[in-house]
């Protein structure tokens, strides 16, 4: 994942054409925090996104870690 100076995605990694997948629109943004009351709470921050190409996907970052992950399902 790509970020700009505000930390929000720019492009994607996309694996299946080898390169990189901008996006064209931020559709929607949320956080989640579950579990607060485990050692190691869910904190997340997520992204729904309109690539160049057409696609739309939901992707989020560990707030915890700062890793990306596309959401799936």
């Amino acid at each position: 994942m790509r970020t700009n100076a505000r930390g929000l995605p720019r492009a994607i990694a996309d694996t299946r054409a080898g390169g990189s997948a901008a996006v064209r629109a931020l559709l929607d943004a949320w956080e989640l925090d579950d579990e607060w009351w485990r050692e190691d709470p869910i904190r997340r921050r997520y992204f729904r996104l309109l690539l160049a190409d057409g696609r739309v996907l939901t992707v989020f970052c560990d707030l915890a870690s700062g890793s990306w992950f596309r959401q799936d399902g």
